[in-house]
Formats: C-alpha cells, structure tokens, sequence
C-alpha cells in the first residue's frame, strides 16, 4: 500500500464525537482526545467542516479575551499533538491556518445533519413513520450535554446550539408521533417535557393536541389556562398565536385537529421538480468608472479552476467606496461560468436591521426552487439543505452588505463549483481562508470620469482645473463624486468652479454633498452609528489631527491619552472597518471625507477644554519626541534643559539615524498641529511654549515645511503669543521667523524679527533666545554684530555652552576680515563641535571654516571642509545648508577650471533650493549655475538659468536682488 493509501485509509476509519464528550476512534478502537484544551482546538476544527481556521481563530475560541501567556505556543503544541492521533495528512496547514481532512460521515454531527434532513424529506412526503424513525436515529446519537467539559466561548456557544437543536428535533419527532395516532405516549413524555421547559410554547401546544386527540378535552384546555397564566406572571406576556389558534379550535371541536395517518399508511412518491435556474443579479452598471485592475483581478479569480474547495471573494472598504457597484459588475462578467444561475441577496448589514441567517437561508432556498412548506424551521437544517440543494451545481451567491463572518458562514456552499461574492464594510476576519479585495479611492482619471459622468465630458474637459479640485476635495471618494456630478447636472448653467468653491471650505462641505436624497452625511453616520462607544471616541478625537495627517502609532496614542498598545486595538479596529486607512507600515490617516464627518462628530460631541486637552497632548509627544532626538543628534548640547517640560514621556531612541528618521516622519504633523492649535484652540502660555519648542527642538525652520508654509505658521504663532503676552514663546518664534526670512533674502524683514527676539530674550530672562538672536543679527551684519558676537560668544563660554559659543564664532569668522583671525575662529568652532561629539551641527562649522578659507584664496583646504559640511548638513536633514554648500562647491571647482565638477554641485544645489521654495537661494543658485554652464560651453542653458534667476529677483529686496544680478552680469 503506497503512503498516500495508507493515508487515506486511516483517514476513512477514524469517528468523532461531539454530541456528548468529545471523543474519538481508529475504527473501534478509541483514542485520547488529550487535554480540555486540546478537545477545544478539535471541536472548533470538526464544527468547522473542513474550512482554516487560523491560529487567532483558535486562540478566540479556545480563550476568548482571557489568553495565558504564550499561547500562541500552546495551539501550535496542540495542533501537533493531535497530528500525532489522527495520523499524517489528516489535520494540515492551509490558507494560513489549520484544517481538519476527514469524510463528513466520520461526525456524529454530520450524521444527526442528515438524519434530521431525511426525516424532513420523509414528512413533508408524508411518510410520518420513516420521519419518526429518523428522527429517534438523530437523537440517539446524542450522549448527553454536547462538547461535555469543553472550555471556551466557541463550545459555549456550540453547546447552546446543539442543545436548542436537540429540543427541536425532539419536538419534531413528537409530531411524528402524533401523526401516526401515539397520542398517549406522546402526551405523557410532553408532559414531562413541559415541566423542563415550562416557557417553551411549541411543546405546550403539542401537549394540548396529544391530550385533545386522546379524548381529554378538559386537560387541554387547562395546559392553555396554566399556559397563560405562567406567561403573564413570569413575562408579563400573552402567549403566541399557535397556542391560542389550537385553544379555539378545541373549543369549537375543528375535525381538522382529529386528523392523523394511519401507522400503516404509505407515502406519496413525489414527482420530480424540474431544477431552478435563478437569475437574480441586479440590472448591469451602465457607466461604471474605475476599478479596472480589481475587476481583472476578480474576474479571473472566478473563473479560474475551483479544485481547492468554494471559492470566496470579500470586497471590503468604507461606506460610499462602490462595493456593491463592483460586485455586480464582476458578477455579470463571470455569469456564464455559473449555468446553473446566479444568486443575490442583500443581508443588510450596515442598515441596523441585518437579515437573520435563518432568512438568508430561506431566500436563497426559494431562489433555488424549494417552497416554503418543505423548509425546516431550524437554521443549521437549512444550511444542510442549502448545501444539498447546491452539490453539484455552478452557482455563483452574492451576498451583498454582510454585517459580519457569523451571518455569511451559513449560506456558503459545501461542495466545489459554486463560488460566492461577498461585500461588507469590514474585513470579515473570522472567515478563514478567503480572498479579500480592499476598495480605497479612485485613481485621479476614474474620478474625473465619475465626476463627468451625469453631466457630461464637456463641462469638466472646459474647467479641468476646477473640476480636480473638486475631486481632490471629495478624496477621490466614489460616492462623493457621484453626488458632485448630481450636483453638477442639476445646474447645467453653473460654472464647474463654483462647486468647487464651495467645496473648498472642510467644515461645510458635507453638508454641500446632499442632493434630492441622497446625502454622504447620512450615509457616514450609519457606519458612524454602529460604532462602540469607545471607538466612536477614538475616533472623534483622532479626527482632532490636522485634515490630510498621517499619524503615527506614537501621536496616535498621545491624541487618545492611552499606551501604544492600547491605542494600536483601537487603530486596528477602526481600520477594520475602514474609518481609518493605513499608510506604510506604521501610519493611519482619516480618508477624506470621512475626516470631515469624524471632524463635525469631535465638534459636537467633544468640549472645547476636551479638544484643546486632545491637541495639547499631541504637541507634548512632538516636543518629546524632538527633545529626545535633538539630545541624541547633539550630545552635550544644554538646548533640552532650556526647553518647556513635554508633559509626555520620552521615547528611547537608540542612534542618532533613529532619532533623526522619527523626527523627519512626524515633522509634516507637527508643522500642521502647530498651525491648527493656534487657529482653533486659543492656545494657553504652555502651548505656545510647547509649540514654539517642538518646532526649535525638530530643526525648524529648514525642515518639514515650505517656506511659505513655515512663515505663516511662524506668523501665527507670533501674534499668538503676543497676544496672550508669553514672551518665551514670542521671542523664540520670531528667532525662527528671523532665521526663515534670512535665508529666503529678506534681510530687513529677518533683522527686525532679530532684534525683536534679543531683546525678549533679554528683558524676560531667556538669555538662550537672547544668544542666539544675537548670532542671528551678526550673521545678518547688523552694525553691532561683531560687538554682539564677541559677547554672546563670552556668555555661551561662561555658561558652558559650546555649542552656542561655536555658533558665534562661526558666523563672527564668516562676516569678519578675512584673515588669519577669521579662520582661527572658524578652526575653533570645528574643535569645540568635535570634542561636544556633535553630529549634524558639525556641518556648521566646517561650512565657516570652509567660507574663510575661500575668502583668504585657500581654496585648496577650503574644498574639503565644505564636502565635509555637505555630507554633514545631508546626513542632518537640513537641505538648505547642504544646498548652500553645494553652491560653494562649485565656485570652488570653477575657480579651479573644473567646469563638469562645477556644473554637478551647482546644479545639485539649485534642486535643493527649488523643493524648499526660497525665492533668494533658488535665485542665487541658478545664478551659480548659470555661471557653471557658461564655463562649460552651454550658453544656451546657462543664459536660461540667469533669465530665470532675474525674475526672481525682480520681487526680491533690494540687497538680495543686487546679489542676484552681480551674479548674471546685469548689476545696475
């Protein structure tokens, strides 16, 4: 016998139990089911009918919420311990989980299942007494309590069920009974019954009919009267109407209710019924956008061999996304791979009233043809009888709105050849060993082809422009764009750009995404409804983040005022279902316009204190965060000590290439964050200083943020300390401000916010900011600056502050003479970075040193300790000293006749200062360039570079603009 046989025939001769403890056997031999656990694991695979279940779905319905330590061990321990009784090829790996491979008929389950089926079969023919006998089969099966000692929520659940059903079956077989004229025996055992049961009315109406057909009126009647009088007293309730039809027609003595088979009584042989073709998928899509590679993806899916089992697609994603649309779609793509037809139910799931699994199956049983009188009360008989009806058969289901894996699991097909079709907003993750497509928006072109659709192309082709604004502002969201496009038709006479214009404003723009009926603020909050409390919380306050944020797990939870682990259940949750979208491997962002709905949600459901609070966290985790990564990059540094307290905790960062990444991710968020505190929250004293701190702390303002973008931010920030009279916070925002207006060539403007910031500083006791604004206005060579630099240099060197005394030194040797005193300063200022252990603010230094060294004709040792500064400022995340070296770089390499060399940096440079959106560098820069292509032989090019660079000029200063046109040889 080969291994294979051998496999397969110890498969065929292994039995389980799970109607009583759970057991099993090798033929009539028995085996050890192992421990309580281990019976667990093995009950939830059989009542799982040969379907995965991953090793979370095991650990759920073994341990529920209450999980040891370690055990996700444990199920791998006991997945292979069971390997060892049931033999190879028996319990195998697949789809990510476990499966149990053995013939149905080795359940007990399985065999009550069919009985139970038969017996249906046999009595809706006629045939009472084979019902019964089938029947009494199915019950004998039963050795007490089902899944007797079995832990866990999954057997919990299971035993209820079984138990349920087990009453049913009786009751069932007591009906037998009674049709084959056993009204003694049955009454007496229903009399025993009913006292178990007292609440249960089937089995008191089936007492009142045995007792009435056995000539005891009386008796009757009187169950009725007890019957009522329990219900009233104990529930407050009358009873139902089968009890009180049977009541009346006892009293009026119905022949009907004598009427019973002879116990010798034959059967009818059923004719045949012709099968059922059903044909119920929705009329086709006419102007369907988008989706294209899903389409493709799931067309092929399903028509592709189905030789591992039924295959089942679920298309998951937010509400509006076009889920439904894409199933009926791809359903009548693959319909004629389906001949034996097409099924569609809608389940309801997301509209408060999902459809109960016993009416599910009853729908999909009548789309095959079955009537209602020959379908099973019970919906486990159902399910069998669907599975059984579709043996053999290519039928595609599509269960359309699934509210969760408990109501889908019942309506799939047992056997291959049918394929299902599954939409729900959430992922459905307790379905094991399925395929999942995630709809998220539409790519640009779909959704200006949505967008035009009930207009017409012409409107939008005119005003293109506008009419991607408008897709931008509904996040490219399908439904959204649907309603615009309504919006758009029912005003033929409007400009385009008038919608988008009022879509401009996120506060009010769900509320202009209505049309007749339909409404995207109605059908967010459905899905918003069923939220828990709790996550509707959560996500209340994560829509506090500025519009467009990508969050990370950290100000996630700074937001939500919880550990990162606690937070990352609620983020996971809510990405379940889809009100939060994941971004790489560890961000989260609110789709739009479900961000508008959860931001209208935080603004009435959240105080103003509650908001604040919300948004005050999130600064305290930026200034932790950059706190942290700034006394990692610059050890020895006393910055961190002159900065506001967090009020959050400190993250553990290992290297300086960590610390400098975490920062870099969370600079877009904190730029936003700052802007949006200060807008909305009137933010107190300790919020302008965290603010202004973080911003300080991260590198500001030469990372993370466009110039223009920086100012204003800086500008709010300003006004907003000033008027809430916090001079730390002012004078260290208008440092920074200082700083962004220097570098874009506005000197005036920089040295008004330099002398400003020293002299806050210096009144209030900030003799950090008063420092450093000092090195600011010497670098901006106001007339007092060297005398500025010398002594902010001497205050920094008392204090024991190298880093600031290099940083005077440094720009006191860039604007002084050039001379042997100059680069003795600058040499200074490399030894004092180097021996604090600095990092990027090395960069610094070198650069000094390397400007002196130019201005003294050493070009020579200049080069060197300018690539050295590039490297640095690269490494630091700070482009514009990296650009401003580059630039450097190459007048070096031209003054040496190195035109290629010249043209690389220079060009280098000029791209650097394009992304940052600095008018001045940008200008100056394509003025070295120019220059560098003109050595180069490129006339062409470099006259391009220096016209580009004169118009840039024309808006500028007039010191930075002269700069600029001494450069392209048009100086005036």
């Amino acid at each position: 016998m080969t291994g294979v046989r051998a496999i397969e025939a110890t498969r065929t001769r292994l039995r389980f139990a799970l109607l009583g403890p759970v057991r099993v056997w090798h033929g009539d031999q028995p085996l050890p089911a192992g421990s309580p656990q281990q019976r667990a694991v093995l009950a939830a695979l059989l009542v799982n009918h040969g379907r995965p279940m991953t090793a979370d779905d095991l650990i759920d319905a073994v341990w529920g919420d209450d999980q040891p330590s370690q055990v996700l061990a444990a199920v791998r321990t006991y997945a292979a311990r069971l390997r060892k009784i049931v033999g190879p090829g028996t319990l195998v790996s697949e789809a990510g989980g476990y499966v149990l491979r053995v013939p149905p008929e080795a359940l007990d389950l399985t065999h009550a299942e069919r009985h139970a089926l038969e017996a249906e079969r046999a009595s809706a023919a006629g045939d009472h007494t084979r019902a019964r006998q089938l029947l009494t089969d199915a019950l004998d099966l039963w050795d007490g309590e089902a899944l007797t000692g079995v832990p866990g929520p999954f057997a919990e659940t299971q035993r209820t069920r079984l138990a349920e059903w087990r009453l049913t079956l009786l009751e069932r077989r007591l009906e037998a009974d009674l049709e084959r004229g056993a009204h003694a025996e049955a009454a007496s055992e229903l009399t025993a019954l009913t006292a178990d049961h007292p609440l249960r009315e089937r089995l008191r109406a089936l007492l009142m009919l045995a007792l009435y057909r056995d000539g005891r009126q009386a008796e009757a009647l009187a169950v009725y009267t007890d019957t009522r009088r329990l219900l009233t007293d104990e529930l407050g309730v009358e009873p139902g109407s089968q009890l009180r039809e049977i009541q009346q027609r006892i009293l009026r003595s119905d022949p009907e209710l004598l009427r019973e088979e002879p116990a010798s009584a034959t059967p009818p042989v059923p004719a045949p019924a012709a099968p059922v073709v059903p044909a119920q998928l929705p009329r086709p899509i006419p102007h369907f956008h988008g989706r294209e590679a899903e389409i493709h993806r799931l067309t092929a899916l399903l028509t592709a061999s189905d030789e591992h089992g039924v295959p089942v697609h679920v298309i998951t994603g937010p509400p509006g996304a076009g889920k439904s649309a894409l199933a009926c779609v791809v359903a009548h793509e693959v319909a004629e791979a389906y001949p034996d037809g097409q099924l569609h139910l809608d389940l309801r799931g997301s509209g408060g009233s999902p459809l109960e699994p016993a009416r599910a199956l009853e729908a999909l049983l009548w789309g095959l043809g079955a009537g209602p009188e020959g379908l099973p009360a019970d919906a486990a008989l159902r399910a069998a009888l669907l599975r059984t009806v579709l043996a053999g058969r290519r039928v595609l289901i599509v269960l359309d709105d699934a509210e969760d894996a408990e109501q889908v699991r019942p309506l799939l097909p047992g056997t291959r050849g049918c394929a299902v079709l599954v939409t729900a907003r959430g992922r459905l993750p307790e379905l094991s060993g399925v395929d999942r497509t995630e709809l998220g928006p539409l790519d640009p072109d779909s959704a200006l082809r949505l967008l035009a659709a009930p207009a017409g192309p012409f409107r939008t082709q005119e005003e293109r422009a506008a009419a991607e604004e408008i897709a931008v502002a509904c996040g490219f969201h399908p439904l959204a764009l649907e309603i615009a496009g309504s919006l758009l038709a029912a005003r033929p006479g409007r400009p385009v750009v008038r919608l988008a214009d009022a879509l401009r404003d996120g506060d009010r723009r769900l509320a202009r995404l209505r049309h007749g009926r339909r409404s995207l603020e109605a059908v967010l909050g459905e899905h918003y409804r069923r939220l828990p409390p709790d996550q509707a919380h959560a996500l209340r306050l994560l829509a506090l983040a500025p519009p467009g944020s990508v969050l990370s797990l950290d100000a996630a939870a700074a937001l939500l005022d919880t550990g990162p682990s606690t937070a990352e259940h609620t983020l996971d949750a809510l990405t379940d279902l889809h009100h939060l979208r994941p971004v790489g491997t560890r961000g989260y962002e609110l789709p739009v316009p479900l961000g508008d709905f959860a931001r209208f949600r935080a603004a009435d459901a959240e105080s103003p204190a509650d908001r604040r609070a919300a948004r005050s966290r999130l600064l305290g985790f930026h200034l932790a965060l950059a706190t942290a990564a700034y006394a990692v990059e610059n050890p020895g540094d006393p910055l961190p000590r002159h900065l506001a307290t967090p009020g959050h905790p400190a993250p553990h960062l290992a290297t300086r290439e960590e610390a400098r990444q975490r920062v870099d991710d969370e600079l877009a968020l904190l730029w936003a964050t700052v802007e949006r505190t200060v807008a909305e929250d009137d933010p107190d004293g300790t919020t302008l200083r965290r603010a202004v701190d973080a911003l300080l702390a991260a590198g500001a303002p030469e990372r993370g943020a466009t110039a223009w973008q920086a100012e204003r931010v800086l500008r709010a920030v300003v006004a907003a300390s000033a008027a809430r009279h916090e001079p730390a916070a002012e004078g260290r925002a208008r440092l920074l401000l200082g700083h962004l207006l220097a570098d874009a060539g506005r000197f005036g403007a920089a040295w008004e916010e330099a002398v400003r910031s020293h002299r806050l500083g210096a009144a209030h006791g900030d003799r950090w900011c008063a420092g450093y604004a000092a090195v600011l206005r010497g670098r901006l060579r106001d007339p007092e600056g060297a005398a500025l630099l010398r002594s902010a240099s001497d205050v920094f060197r008392a204090e024991g502050d190298a880093y600031g005394e290099a940083a005077a030194l440094g720009i006191l040797a860039r604007t002084g003479d050039p001379g042997p005193e100059s680069v003795e300063r600058a040499r200074r200022a490399v030894e004092l970075y180097a021996r604090e252990g600095a990092g990027a603010r090395a960069a610094d230094g070198h650069y000094a040193l390397g400007v002196v060294l130019c201005r003294t004709g050493a070009d020579d040792e200049a080069l060197p300790e300018l690539e050295r500064a590039a490297d640095l400022f690269r490494q630091g995340v700070r482009p514009l000293g990296a650009a401003m070296a580059s630039l450097r770089i190459a007048r070096v390499h031209r003054a040496a006749g190195r035109s290629g060399a010249c043209v690389e940096a220079a060009g280098r440079g000029v791209s650097l200062l394009r992304a940052l959106g600095h008018d001045y560098r940008t200008a100056y820069g394509l003025g070295v360039l120019g220059d560098a292509l003109a050595g180069d032989g490129r006339l062409d090019r470099a006259r391009d570079c220096h016209l580009e660079a004169r118009a840039l000029a024309a808006a500028l200063e007039a010191p930075a603009a002269e700069r600029v046109l001494a450069l392209t040889g048009a100086a005036a």
